[in-house]
């Protein structure tokens, strides 16, 4: 769903998919339908019965040993209507609402307020559903969780499964500079993924051993780089990215045309233009 800087979004999106999976858009320019009222929109999209994955565009994880297939065939085998991916976190029900869940893994609620004899857990953005939950879904602003979820807990299969996972949030940048300081600092746990393993040989061509040099610097297409600039950490080049004479970065990611200006010092940014 397009919501903030949606023409921006689309051209990227567009321009970095895979051809083999078709993408529909749903322009919600005007009015952000949330987490349940974009299912809503997208619901000729689906088939009677037909199971789907709900992600989170600003979350990404990485699971040390759960496969996402056999989730989805419990899923289906128990006929629930959602399947949450959680993990063990400090935070859950503090810093953030935790997804409350009993002794056998059904869900109970949702939020900071404790529930009795439920352990909190933290939802990592992505879960299983099946598209029996549109009928209780409205064509507006809707939380998946609190909305549409809440009031089906008592008489619906709502299940949660807990994931031994990396879990990054991105949605801002300061989390997006960390996620990438922190998977470089964890690259031996990480490297145990064949998921990130996987990615990397997709989309970088390259193998967790070339993450553990230091400083990192990746070039993607054409770039410049003065040969008096100092870079540290990780510096991520998209095509066109520039950096002048003199210029100190580090751990920086620079989007595509991006420029850093001779003499100037930039450390821990997302720099787009």
């Amino acid at each position: 769903n397009l919501h903030h800087l949606h023409a921006e979004l689309k051209s990227g999106i567009i321009k970095h998919a895979e051809p083999e999976y078709p993408i529909h858009f749903s322009d919600e320019s005007e009015s952000i339908l949330g987490s349940a009222g974009a299912i809503k929109k997208a619901a000729d999209l689906l088939t009677v019965n037909e199971n789907f994955v709900l992600h989170n565009g600003d979350e990404v994880y990485f699971p040390l040993s759960d496969d996402l297939n056999n989730i989805s065939a419990s899923h289906s085998e128990e006929e629930r209507l959602a399947t949450i991916l959680v993990m063990d976190h400090k935070d859950a029900g503090n810093k953030f609402g935790a997804v409350w869940v009993d002794k056998d893994n059904r869900v109970v609620g949702f939020g900071k307020k404790p529930f009795p004899d439920a352990t909190p857990k933290h939802y990592i953005g992505t879960m299983i559903l099946n598209a029996r939950i549109i009928q209780h879904i409205p064509l507006k602003e809707t939380n998946i969780l609190y909305d549409t979820l809440t009031p089906l807990l008592k008489n619906e299969q709502v299940v949660a499964h807990n994931i031994d996972c990396k879990w990054f949030e991105t949605g801002n940048e300061a989390d997006y500079i960390g996620a990438h300081i922190d998977t470089f600092n964890q690259i031996d746990l990480l490297s145990k993924s064949n998921h990130f393993k996987n990615m990397l040989k997709k989309y970088l061509n390259i193998s967790p051993d070339i993450l553990k040099t230091s400083p990192l610097v990746f070039r993607q297409g054409e770039v410049s780089v003065d040969s008096s600039a100092e870079l540290s950490g990780f510096v991520w080049l998209l095509p066109g990215a520039k950096i002048g004479a003199k210029a100190e970065v580090s751990n920086t990611v620079l989007g595509e045309g991006a420029s850093i200006l001779p003499n100037e010092k930039i450390f821990s940014k997302l720099v787009l233009l």
